[in-house]
């Protein structure tokens, strides 16, 4: 699959969750005013960078800032690679890498990961950037990948699993998942639990693979297609998974929200919902935004609903992340919104950049990080008390 065809693919999407119903509606949901709310937080910009565009809405590449041991890596469309301080913004090294990029970076045991468009998965030394190694994968990637326990775990955009060894880039194994005749990529890259890998597919399945053999241990069904048209049958997991302990939480478009066992996959509970934008779980919530934009909050032990905000209807809003006392969320327009994690009503906003807001802010060590397809990238924290 080239980038060309996958940038219609997300185009008909975007038409597809426009419609004012799963069953295909021909009422179009216009967006939502900005909300109108008297701010009760106060976030703090701490510093902003401009990083190179990410290749607009349109496209939707898989690029996600990673934050690790006090890191901010980003990667951008034009081939650059870079990391900064999170605490003060400081750049400590830039890579142009002479390349395209469709996604990234993942990072962990001493590597940076991105990958080209042009099917390419380069792995650059997370020290100081340079580049370590460069393997070929059946495909582009459109999600980040994932990297444990010395291994490189990557989907690509034509259903191929290949895990690498992260020192090295040699192959260790790969698995192949077909695909169905209309997919959609939403940025449901691969997450590793322990010793499990974690993997959404485009048949609403949820795949889960030995880290260190690639062998199947279990397939799940999140997605049942249904409807009388191609769009209406969509039920790609899309999104980013997430895991809390023992658990893993997943949704799909057209199709449901789930929190079932790493082990297994047994189900513990479900609600039917569609959702494009994945699902973010804290200590206490799960989150998650519907293909119409409405912000939904669930009891992450129970299943229980616990609260809905319908006020960003149509901004294609991402999933919400909990920031402190607040939950976060991007949009369209480049608003990131803060609402209460309690009763989810908007108690801030922030606007870091006129782009679109495509992947879920990333929050670590008390800072809110965030990354406009445009290419800003801006962190933000609560003034001190």
């Amino acid at each position: 699959m080239n980038l060309r065809r996958a940038a219609f693919l997300l185009a008909a999407l975007g038409a597809a969750l426009a419609l004012g119903g799963c069953a295909g509606s021909s009422t179009v949901i216009p967006p939502s005013p900005l909300p109108r709310f008297r701010p009760t937080l106060h976030p703090r910009l701490l510093w902003l960078h401009d990083v190179g565009s990410l290749g607009g809405r349109s496209l939707r590449l898989g690029f996600v800032p990673a934050v690790v041991q006090g890191v901010v890596y980003v990667a951008s469309r034009s081939g650059r690679v870079a990391a900064y301080r999170l605490a003060n913004g400081r750049e400590l090294w830039v890579r142009h890498l002479g390349h395209r990029l469709s996604a990234g970076p993942a990072v962990g045991d001493g590597v940076v990961v991105v990958g080209t468009q042009r099917g390419r998965l380069v792995a650059l030394a997370q020290a100081r950037g340079k580049v370590l190694w460069h393997e070929r994968l059946s495909s582009f990637l459109l999600a980040p990948p994932a990297v444990s326990a010395n291994r490189v775990v990557a989907l690509a955009s034509d259903g191929g699993i290949a895990a690498f060894r992260a020192r090295d880039g040699r192959l260790l194994w790969s698995v192949s998942t077909g695909l169905p005749h209309l997919v959609v990529r939403g940025g449901a890259g691969p997450l590793v639990v322990g010793k499990t890998v974690l993997v959404g597919l485009p048949s609403g399945k949820l795949l889960a693979l030995d880290l260190r053999t690639g062998v199947r241990r279990y397939e799940r069904r999140i997605g049942t297609p249904h409807g009388s048209t191609s769009v209406a049958r969509l039920v790609d997991v899309v999104g980013p998974l997430a895991a809390r302990g023992r658990d893993v939480y997943v949704t799909c478009v057209h199709g449901r929200i789930e929190r079932l066992t790493v082990r297994g996959g047994r189900v513990v509970w479900s609600h039917r919902l569609s959702v494009y934008a994945g699902v973010r779980v804290d200590d206490l919530n799960a989150y998650t935004t519907t293909s119409h934009g409405i912000l939904r909050a669930y009891d992450r032990v129970t299943g229980f609903p616990l609260w809905t905000n319908r006020g960003l209807r149509g901004r294609e809003p991402t999933a919400p992340v909990r920031f402190g006392p607040a939950v976060a969320v991007g949009d369209f327009h480049g608003y990131v919104f803060f609402l209460g994690r309690n009763k989810g009503r908007f108690r801030a906003r922030v606007h870091p950049g006129s782009s679109a807001i495509l992947a879920p802010p990333v929050v670590a060590s008390s800072r809110l990080v965030v990354l406009t397809s445009g290419g800003t990238l801006a962190v933000y924290g609560w003034p001190r008390s």
